[in-house]
């Protein structure tokens, strides 16, 4: 019996632990959920790390698969 709960109080446990987790600002999930995140709530860091990983690095890694494709 002991042995049940305690088993039950650690799922739930880390269940309410893995709930809990963000995605890391910067990864393709950060992005994804901002772009369906009001801006009104975001933060200025989170604007910040939006703008640098999210529009920048992919438009700069789209052109610079351009200038390889073309230059190749």
């Amino acid at each position: 019996m002991i042995h049940k709960f305690a088993m039950t109080a650690i799922l739930l446990a880390s269940a309410a632990l893995l709930a809990g987790c963000d995605a890391v600002p910067g990864t393709d999930a950060w992005c994804e959920k901002l772009t369906n995140t009001a801006k009104s709530d975001w933060s200025a860091e989170d604007a910040k790390i939006y703008a640098e990983e999210c529009v920048v690095k992919p438009a700069k890694d789209a052109v610079d698969d351009t200038i390889d494709d073309v230059t190749n």
